[in-house]
């Protein structure tokens, strides 16, 4: 059995539509709607004061998150980042973001 450990997740999704709403999916049945920055400006003080890496980043460089994620904590995680496509009623999703994050050596 797979070892396991919660995280959040920080994306730049600048150059995906403005108004789309992003669903993060990945292995395991990882399936979660990001929150944009915009629309919660506390969490990125929240999330910078806990990640020293994003601390570093530009302001409006990440623009969205998904917080208590469940990865694997001895293998990567291979995630992708969706939005639904607005053009007539289009039933297609388009990616945003292909993604893998791998675990803290300890």
């Amino acid at each position: 059995m797979r070892t396991k450990e919660r995280a959040t997740l920080c994306f730049d999704l600048r150059h995906c539509p403005e108004n789309a709403e992003f669903t993060l999916t990945g292995a395991g049945g990882i399936r979660r709607m990001l929150t944009s920055y915009a629309d919660a400006p506390d969490k990125l003080k929240e999330h910078r004061r806990r990640n020293q890496a994003l601390a570093c980043i530009q302001d409006g460089c990440v623009t969205h998150f998904a917080e208590d994620l469940e990865l694997n904590s001895d293998s990567p995680s291979f995630i992708s980042v969706v939005y639904q496509s607005k053009d007539n009623g289009s039933s297609l999703f388009h990616v945003g973001k292909l993604n893998s994050s791998f675990p803290v050596l300890r």
